[in-house]
């Protein structure tokens, strides 16, 4: 008897039946939907599950140790910034991501310039008009 058939669809199928193979393909399908969204981090999911996926035509990564927790760490960390930013009505973007710096920096112009237009009037209200 073959321990590891290297399939996880024949793996399943022959612990769980087809019951257990509807239910793979179910959570598949659903992780997939999950990261059909704009961003970052709904792109590092859909990458997490699709090779998840694809490597799991040559090898049962959900039930060796090290690849299903990589999976179950990569599908959740995404899977819940991508809700939480949904939640929030924006698109999944990390804090150090090209847009959000840019955002950040002219933040900081804007400020910068209203506290130079400040000291500005300052100075020249303080000087005494000849």
């Amino acid at each position: 008897m073959i321990g590891n058939p290297h399939n996880q669809t024949l793996n399943v199928a022959v612990q769980w039946g087809a019951i257990g193979v509807i239910v793979l393909y179910a959570m598949w399908l659903s992780h997939l939907l999950l990261f059909r969204g704009e961003g970052l981090m709904a792109w590092i999911g859909l990458l997490v599950v699709v090779q998840n996926i694809f490597t799991s035509l040559f090898n049962s990564h959900l039930f060796d140790f090290h690849e299903g927790w990589m999976y179950v760490l990569g599908v959740g960390v995404a899977g819940g910034m991508v809700l939480a930013s949904e939640i929030r009505g924006e698109a999944a973007e990390p804090a150090g991501s090209v847009r959000s710096h840019d955002r950040w920096h002219a933040t900081r112009r804007d400020k910068i310039s209203a506290d130079a237009d400040t000291s500005r009037n300052l100075i020249f209200r303080s000087r005494p008009v000849e």
